[in-house]
C-alpha cells in the first residue's frame, strides 16, 4: 500500500502553525544545539510556511520567502529556509520537489537556500558537526546537505569560521597605527552599553552602507538592525568593541567581538563582524582592529578566537590566516535553477 503525502502550508499568526514551529522536536534529540539559537521563520518576505506529512505524521518542513531586493544572475529567485526532514532522501526529494513546484508557481526561476528571506538572518547549512557549536552558530543536521544536493541543488558560495590564538598579534603595530590615527585626528574608543541605542544605531548606519556590495545583499532598516541588537545587548562585553571614529564623531570603522557562551571554559572570544566605511580615508583599519580585539581578548584571559563565518574569498579570511587562523568549519549555501 503506497504512502499519503500531505502539505500544509501555514503562517506564525495561524492556529495550524504550531505543528510547523513543533516539528524539530521531533528529529533533535532535547539538548541538542538546535535549540539554544533557533532558525525559525522570519515575516519579513515570508510566502509560506510548509510541513509535509506522511500517512499522517509530520516528516518534513521548509519555508518560502520572496525578497525582490536580491538579484542573482538575473532570474526571478525565491529562497527556502526553515528546513528540517528526517533522515530519508526518498521524503526529501519529495519535500524538495513540492517546494520547486510551489516556488515555480509563484514565477520563481531559481532557489536559494537555506536563507531565512534575507543574509541579515539565520543562512547556510555546516558541511559537519565534527567541533561544537560556537555562540550564535546556527546548528542543522549534516546530511540536509545531502538532501539538497540529492534534489539537484548546487553549492553557490562556502563559508568558513577559522580558529586562532590570541597570543597572535604584534604590539609595537598595534601601537604604531594608535599613533598614526591619533596623529590623523581619530578617536579610538570601546562602545558605551549605557548609550547603546544611539551607539548601535551608528553601528547599524555603517553596516547597511559597509555591507552593501556583500554577495547576496539585501536592505535593512535602522530599526529593525537595532531591534536585533537589542537581543543581545546582555551578552555583550564593551571591551571586545571597538569603534574609530573621526573629529566629528562620524563612525569610520569597527569590530564586533563576543564571548562564546557555549564554552564552558570561558576561553573562547568570537570575532562576530568588522566593517570599514567605503568612503573612509582611514588605512589600515581592519588588520589593525583585529589585532586591537585579540590583543584585548588575551588580556582579558581568553586563549582562543574564532573567526566566523567568513565568506571563502572574502579578505576577512586572509586578516584571519595572518593571526593563525586555521581551518575550524565550513558551511554551504545552495542555488537551484527551475
Amino acid at each position: 500500500m503506497m504512502s499519503e503525502y500531505r502539505f500544509v502550508k501555514s503562517m506564525p499568526d495561524q492556529a495550524q502553525h504550531i505543528s510547523f514551529e513543533k516539528f524539530p522536536e521531533r528529529i533533535y534529540e532535547a539538548n541538542s544545539p538546535r535549540f539554544i539559537l533557533g532558525h525559525d521563520p522570519k515575516i519579513q518576505f515570508l510566502e509560506g510556511c510548509y510541513l509535509m506529512y506522511v500517512d499522517d505524521q509530520p516528516v518534513g518542513r521548509f519555508a518560502l520567502y520572496n525578497n525582490p531586493y536580491i538579484k542573482f544572475d538575473g532570474y526571478k529567485t525565491l529562497f527556502i529556509g526553515s528546513y528540517e526532514c528526517i533522515n530519508d532522501v526518498s521524503i526529501s526529494d519529495s519535500l524538495l520537489a513540492f517546494a520547486k513546484a510551489t516556488a515555480k508557481q509563484l514565477g520563481a526561476e531559481q532557489i536559494i537556500g537555506p536563507m531565512e528571506g534575507s543574509t541579515w538572518n539565520n543562512y547556510r547549512f555546516s558541511n559537519n558537526n565534527d567541533h561544537p557549536n560556537f555562540f550564535m552558530e546556527p546548528y542543522h543536521h549534516v546530511y540536509y546537505n545531502r538532501h539538497f544536493t540529492n534534489a539537484g541543488f548546487e553549492s553557490i558560495a562556502t563559508y568558513l569560521s577559522n580558529l586562532g590564538q590570541t597570543d597572535c598579534y604584534d604590539k609595537d603595530f598595534i601601537h604604531s597605527f594608535e599613533e598614526k590615527y591619533s596623529k590623523e585626528g581619530y578617536v579610538i574608543r570601546n562602545i558605551d552599553l549605557a548609550d547603546f541605542k544611539n551607539e548601535i544605531t551608528k553601528i547599524g548606519a555603517l553596516s547597511i552602507t559597509g555591507f552593501a556590495d556583500n554577495f547576496l545583499y539585501s536592505p535593512i532598516s535602522i530599526d529593525q538592525f537595532v531591534d536585533k541588537y537589542e537581543k543581545i545587548k546582555p551578552y555583550l562585553d564593551p571591551q571586545l568593541i571597538w569603534l574609530i571614529e573621526d573629529q566629528n564623531e562620524s563612525l569610520q570603522a569597527f569590530v564586533f567581538g563576543i564571548k562564546d557562551y557555549n564554552d564552558s571554559t570561558n576561553k573562547t572570544l568570537i570575532f562576530k563582524s568588522m566593517v570599514r566605511s567605503p568612503h573612509t580615508k582611514l588605512k589600515g583599519a581592519g588588520y589593525y582592529l583585529s589585532s586591537k580585539l585579540i590583543e584585548k581578548g588575551h588580556v582579558l584571559g581568553y586563549t582562543q578566537i574564532i573567526h566566523a563565518l567568513m565568506i571563502a574569498d572574502n579578505a576577512s579570511v586572509e586578516i584571519s590566516k595572518g593571526h593563525s587562523g586555521k581551518p575550524y568549519k565550513s558551511y554551504s549555501l545552495y542555488r537551484l535553477k527551475l
